[in-house]
């Protein structure tokens, strides 16, 4: 991934002082690009972007420019993460220009990114015939870009289907339009909001009223009333999901190990990173002969004595690989929460408990030279797997809840999980969030999520394969049913109660009772809140930026379910409070 920004001047008058106050804004996104940063500027547009090379790290540096050579106008294109079907797509455009009896687009790098602009050219050629919303669902991958039509006078902003890179949008006070990956790099006339999951802009350049993102995917379009909810299941629908599990998962796995720089697994010793080292392990092995699991890194962080810890160097035992068990003292993880804090952009409590140890974890990963990592973001919304689903009152409620986790990805999980790593310029890729994985799990009868009153357990059946002497393919039983560990209990169940420690020295209780009146806006509830609003509040003053945060909460309004997000909260934890 990458950082990337973007200003269109629809007040021509005001350009120069704009361009002036964002070419010293933008350098904010440095520590998401760290190996080289490019920008381009005309009277009407101005683009930045910051470099983090994982394909084509010799070239593709960005912004990415095809010059007409009849106008000399150009396309101009910055993009921050990763196209993964970018081959397929080159080798179908080639096919379509030849059809049209028109040349080729001709790449000038190996980037992945580039094949955006092949794309947009052959639809421009094909003179727009079909819908910009067919154009982009064509893309399979994570990202989101600015692209400058200057021919046209046209611009398209876009961002992923599942929301996993992060993007904001913002007028300014004279009426320009920003665009961000971060909102800290905005001026501070401007309004920041989230830019849709699954949304896009495409606009003239001299459009004079105000621009919203348009939809062209939503996992809130999946019908709940159309889930088919059964009571029972038999082997047939069993072992029919199983299979599709196994081999989707494989093979968002396999795109996402394309890359031509040293790269790792973030390994919890939970399920979800857990396979996907299994996963990662059988298809290097199977793509490239020779190779060991020993040529694998995996990475985990925690305090002394850690559950995750422990687990993970079971995992990595099991798989055979070059584990690293990372330790944090609470002090350091103390000490970090105003650093996390301003590069994730939230006051959110479980984003932040999380994000601690995963930001502190990335630094390490990077100092070994690591740049890009898979990590297991994204199960858990996807197949139910906090244990407050295990409370949901019926299966349709199951459901619904789910899509309603994955819709919020953005703004929690996808958030840390980019801008934590991103934070030291190492790239997290998510395979549980492929577009296939996606569907097919949202489209699943809840009964095979919960059954038994395991959380996930169809996830867990998929993979429960043996080998014919009886040892295990994916991972060992004590493993594969372990039960869910939120990662901030999980590092170590002392970090959650000294930050709630740290809280009660800080907020009193007078501090706390005047909540309503200094914060009407997500109000605290307690001073573990209040403690990270503050501190949030100090980093981006006079922002408007609180509009951007919400809240993590559970599902309070089910029985048994209480108001702290934390595991340990709910009453089926095995360590619960």
């Amino acid at each position: 991934m990458c950082g990337i920004f973007g200003t269109v001047c629809v007040s021509g008058c005001k350009h120069k002082e704009t361009i002036d106050t964002v070419k010293i804004s933008h350098k904010k996104l440095k520590h998401r690009g760290p190996d080289w940063d490019g920008e381009f500027e005309n009277d009407k547009v101005f683009l930045a972007h910051h470099r983090l090379s994982i394909i084509d790290p010799l070239g593709g540096s960005q912004p990415l420019v095809w010059t007409n050579k009849e106008t000399g106008k150009s396309m101009v294109l910055c993009v921050n993460g990763e196209i993964y079907n970018y081959k397929h797509l080159k080798q179908e455009l080639d096919k379509d220009m030849r059809i049209l009896g028109r040349d080729c687009f001709t790449y000038t790098t190996d980037s992945d990114c580039e094949v955006v602009l092949g794309l947009y050219q052959s639809w421009l050629f094909n003179g727009c015939k079909e819908s910009i919303v067919s154009l982009l669902n064509k893309l399979d991958g994570m990202f989101s870009f600015i692209l400058y039509d200057e021919e046209n006078e046209k611009f398209l902003v876009v961002r992923d289907h599942m929301g996993i890179t992060s993007l904001y949008y913002g007028y300014d006070k004279f009426g320009n339009l920003h665009v961000s990956s971060e909102m800290k790099a905005f001026t501070m006339d401007t309004m920041p909001k989230h830019f849709p999951a699954g949304h896009y802009i495409y606009s003239d350049v001299e459009c004079k009223q105000v621009i919203q993102p348009s939809k062209y995917f939503s996992v809130m379009d999946y019908d709940v009333e159309k889930i088919k909810q059964i009571d029972n299941f038999s082997d047939k629908v069993l072992n029919l999901y199983s299979l599709g599990i196994r081999e989707r998962l494989l093979t968002a796995v396999q795109k996402r190990l394309q890359c031509d720089v040293p790269f790792g697994m973030l390994l919890s010793g939970g399920l979800d990173s857990s396979l996907i080292c299994s996963l990662a392990k059988h298809v290097l092995m199977d793509k490239h002969q020779g190779w060991h699991p020993s040529m694998m890194k995996t990475f985990s962080i925690g305090l002394e004595g850690s559950p995750d810890l422990a687990a993970a160097q079971k995992v990595a035992d099991f798989l055979q690989t070059e584990h690293y068990n990372f330790t944090f003292t609470i002090e350091e993880g103390l000490n970090a929460i105003r650093d996390v804090i301003y590069h994730l952009e939230t006051y959110d409590v479980t984003t932040i408990r999380a994000s601690t140890p995963m930001f502190l974890l990335a630094r390490r990963i990077k100092s070994l030279g690591v740049k890009m990592v898979l990590s297991g973001e994204g199960s858990d919304e996807i197949f139910g797997g906090y244990l407050y689903f295990l409370n949901a009152p019926n299966d349709k409620q199951h459901s619904e809840e789910c899509i309603k986790r994955v819709n919020a990805l953005p703004l929690f999980d996808n958030l840390r999980a980019n801008k934590s790593t991103m934070a030291w310029g190492v790239e997290a890729r998510v395979p549980f969030l492929d577009k296939r994985v996606v569907e097919l799990g949202l489209n699943m009868p809840a009964i095979l999520k919960r059954n038994r009153n395991i959380e996930k357990w169809i996830l867990r059946k998929a993979f429960d394969v043996k080998y014919p002497d009886g040892s295990c393919k994916f991972l060992p039983d004590e493993l594969l049913w372990r039960q869910k560990e939120q990662f901030s209990d999980g590092v170590g169940y002392s970090w959650i109660d000294r930050l709630k420690e740290v809280a009660e020295e800080q907020v009193s209780d007078y501090m706390l009772s005047l909540s309503e009146f200094r914060y009407p806006h997500n109000t605290p509830k307690n001073k573990e809140e209040y403690y990270y609003r503050t501190i949030f509040d100090e980093i981006f003053t006079g922002m408007g930026s609180k509009y951007t945060v919400e809240k993590w909460v559970p599902r309070t309004d089910w029985d048994g379910v209480g108001y702290d997000p934390s595991g340990r909260a709910q009453g089926t934890h095995v360590a619960k409070y």
